[in-house]
């Protein structure tokens, strides 16, 4: 999606539609390659386009991906359809399937490893939240923001709370 995104600047810039072929061929790839539960796998073999394993996160080789499909959408002035249907999609089972309360009370985005929820929170899916608030947003639906509590991320990185959250490397 990064590479969609700076392509697509490129043919812009360029007026060259060339850019954009190279890597609108590798996002409907994407889309039509069959999820495993809804959500993307980190790893896509470059050689056969087939996923490497079955490790989902929103922390570490996660992260952009769902961050510049929402990007794309916003950058083609809401008319990339494609991005936006996939981001949902997605999003739709990453809430479904990986987003949880710690006993604490606080919301926060496990990992998914072979249909294993790690109950982790890898330290770059903090960013999350604000994509999440950003498809509110998008969608004028504030109730879904509210799922995502700015509060939990002050609480997840507040000192006395540290040692109790389920963020990686805390």
């Amino acid at each position: 999606s990064e590479l969609w995104c700076n392509f697509h600047c490129r043919a812009d810039c360029s007026k060259s539609v060339a850019w954009l072929a190279l890597v609108q061929a590798i996002r409907d790839h994407m889309d039509r390659i069959e999820k495993i539960g809804g959500l993307y796998p980190n790893y896509l073999s470059a050689d056969s386009g087939t996923w490497t394993g079955t490790h989902v996160s929103l922390g570490a080789m996660g992260d952009s991906f769902y961050e510049y499909l929402i990007k794309s959408y916003i950058q083609s002035n809401k008319n990339d359809t494609q991005a936006w249907r996939m981001y949902t999609e997605t999003v739709d089972a990453i809430e479904k399937q990986m987003v949880r309360k710690s006993k604490g009370g606080l919301t926060y985005v496990a990992e998914w490893r072979n249909g294993i929820l790690e109950h982790k929170m890898g330290h770059l899916a903090c960013f999350c939240v604000g994509m999440f608030a950003l498809q509110s947003r998008l969608e004028s639906d504030p109730e879904k923001a509210k799922r995502f509590v700015l509060k939990t991320l002050t609480g997840l990185y507040s000192w006395p709370t540290i040692r109790k959250s389920p963020v990686a490397g805390s």
